[in-house]
């Protein structure tokens, strides 16, 4: 599968994954939490795993994943920030979208 794209909520939330030199790369853009643009994605079966850091500076572990009708879902599966904790979902995620920045 390639899961280069865009994908919103239809909201402010945005997951934008990117291929390259045999691999991928990642941008989250969750409205009014956080922006988590660098780190390492790795393809597994579930999907990808975005590893990055925080805003309080510690590591955090994102599950993408193609879950069907409705889409794709962002899971927090590792998380020390309470603004983002473990077990967090993002639903809905819909391939195509065209990001719009946010001021």
């Amino acid at each position: 599968m390639d899961w280069s794209g865009c994908y919103t909520d239809g909201g402010y939330n945005y997951v934008t994954v990117e291929r390259t030199n045999g691999g991928y790369t990642m941008d989250v853009s969750l409205y009014r939490l956080t922006t988590l643009d660098e780190g390492t994605v790795s393809e597994t079966p579930e999907g990808l795993v975005f590893e990055a850091i925080d805003a309080n500076g510690e590591p955090m572990k994102l599950l993408f994943c193609n879950v069907g009708e409705p889409g794709y879902e962002l899971r927090v599966t590792d998380s020390v920030w309470p603004l983002l904790e473990t077990g967090t979902v993002f639903y809905g995620l819909q391939a195509g979208a065209i990001r719009e920045e946010v001021a």
